[in-house]
Formats: C-alpha cells, structure tokens, sequence
C-alpha cells in the first residue's frame, strides 16, 4: 500500500489523539470501512507505529531535559514545607526511589510497555489516561 497524502494526514489525526476514528474518516473523507480497512493494511500500521515511536522518543526526550529542574524543585520543596505530614510523605518517598523500591503498581506497567515495540493508539490514550488518574491523585 502506498502511503499517500490522504493516509498521512489520517496517521496524523490518528497519532494526535484528539479524533475519533469515525472524525478522522470524515476528515480525511474516506469511510469509517476504509478507514478501518487501513488499519488492517501492514504498510499503514507499520507508518502508524512510527510516527507514534518518534512522539514516544520526543516525549522522552523532552522528559529527560527537564528531569534535573524538576528534581531540584521538588527537593527545594522538601526543604521549605512547613507541614511536617507533607515533608515526612516526600522524603519518604524521595528514599524508596534512592533505594529502588517499587513506589507504584504503575511503574511496573511502565516497565512491561516499554517492551513492546508495538505501539498501538489504544495502548497510548491508555497509558495517558493512566497519566492523568495519577497527576490528579
């Protein structure tokens, strides 16, 4: 299958995460069955599965840069809390990850999809919906 200017602009739709499969069909204006019947085409999946690898990689990316400020903020926070119950639960914290113990169920699920080089979009709006759970708690 060639991947034309249509199918690109699909892959995009797709890989954004903010369209539905039926939305993406119409904006690419195509049919929700052809649609589907790309995502069953080897060639589409596999351009698919690349541009969402290059956003995975730029996320990462971009995670990584600001790892060390975030580090230092939260240890400045330590630092200045007054709340004794905040500071005890964030130092605690601070320690089990110094000393590698698992602080989540999540960062086991991490492990696990990060091994899987077949990234499906279902698999990402998961693991950002899990994201998110975990940001409000």
């Amino acid at each position: 299958m060639i991947i034309d200017e249509q199918k690109r602009k699909a892959i995009e739709l797709l890989v954004s995460g903010e369209h539905t499969k039926t939305d993406v069909a119409k904006f690419v204006r195509v049919s929700r069955q052809a649609l589907y019947d790309w995502l069953g085409n080897k060639d589409f999946m596999a351009e698919l599965d690349k541009r969402l690898q290059e956003i995975k990689t730029l996320g990462e990316k971009e995670f990584n840069a600001k790892l060390l400020k975030a580090i230092d903020e939260y240890w400045y926070l330590i630092q200045t809390t007054k709340d004794s119950r905040t500071k005890e639960k964030a130092l605690s914290y601070w320690i089990d990850r110094s000393l590698g113990k698992t602080v989540s169920k999540y960062n086991i699920q991490a492990t696990a999809k990060q091994e899987d080089n077949n990234i499906k979009p279902e698999d990402l709006e998961k693991e950002f919906e899990e994201w998110e759970d975990e940001i409000e708690e």
